[in-house]
């Protein structure tokens, strides 16, 4: 994911669990995202592990999905509970090694979610991918 796609798609695609969320379509400048780290709190984005990974330093996310399993991912009973830090970390890979744009069809509906108060509901790793290509404003879904 290098770029965003000039997206006309109108809604927005919610994962299970979340929402429903009054929102509106907002560029905003990717750096001021937070997000509410498990076990660490409130982190700007480019103090996460996930932008330290994106940047090439694969250490401090290791770590932190290894703390975070069995709580965040990996829970007893889930499809994740035999997957392993590398096998999530893959899952990364695959969004940081993607051809296809930030809303490009099918996924024109799944904007970086963000709450008024800059923490990040929901696209982290999208985030921090696009920053790490050198993009710093987006459109995301800006909650009320």
């Amino acid at each position: 994911m290098k770029k965003i796609y000039n997206s006309q798609a109108t809604g927005l695609h919610l994962p299970p669990g979340y929402g429903p969320y009054r929102y509106e379509i907002k560029t905003i400048n990717l750096k001021n995202i937070v997000d509410n780290l498990w076990g660490i709190g409130p982190t700007r984005i480019t103090e996460t592990p996930h932008y330290k990974y994106v940047m090439g330093d694969s250490g401090p996310l290791e770590e932190y999905f290894q703390s975070c399993k069995g709580h965040t991912w990996g829970r007893a009973g889930t499809a994740a509970e035999n997957m392993t830090v590398k096998e999530l970390i893959s899952e990364f890979d695959v969004i940081l090694q993607s051809e296809k744009d930030y809303l490009e069809p099918p996924y024109e509906k799944h904007y970086i979610i963000v709450g008024s108060n800059w923490h990040c509901i929901d696209g982290l790793r999208r985030a921090c991918t696009l920053l790490g290509h050198g993009i710093e404003e987006a459109p995301v879904a800006w909650v009320y």
